[in-house]
């Protein structure tokens, strides 16, 4: 069994303006320190900030190669945390909110899947 982490647990923080190619290239580099081989693909046409955002809020950065399987880095609202306010009586409230998070999902190919049929 591999100890390292799965390419898909791997994210990273970046802020909402960041460039996409640098959010790529620091996902690749985490994925690196966790111990897996990473080239980014080029040529993906990596989207500028101005694009339309896809599904959710979702965008794709850019594609990887890990160890012989692409991975498409995405870029959106993914993790929940607790966002502390104060209203207007000056209470304390807590609520969730979603942050903009980085993190890579395999590219199923059909002939792929029917390996695992």
């Amino acid at each position: 069994m591999d100890d390292r982490t799965d390419p898909t647990l791997i994210t990273t923080s970046p802020s909402r303006g960041e460039d996409p190619q640098r959010v790529v290239d620091v996902w690749a580099h985490k994925a690196m320190q966790a111990g897996w081989q990473v080239e980014v693909v080029p040529g993906f046409g990596t989207p500028s900030r101005k694009q339309a955002m896809t599904t959710r809020g979702i965008q794709d950065y850019g594609l990887v190669d890990v160890e012989g399987l692409q991975y498409v880095v995405k870029f959106g609202p993914r993790f929940r945390v607790p966002l502390h306010e104060v209203t207007e009586t000056g209470a304390a409230v807590e609520r969730p909110f979603l942050t903009y998070t980085a993190w890579a999902e395999p590219v199923l190919v059909e002939a792929d899947l029917d390996d695992y049929i």
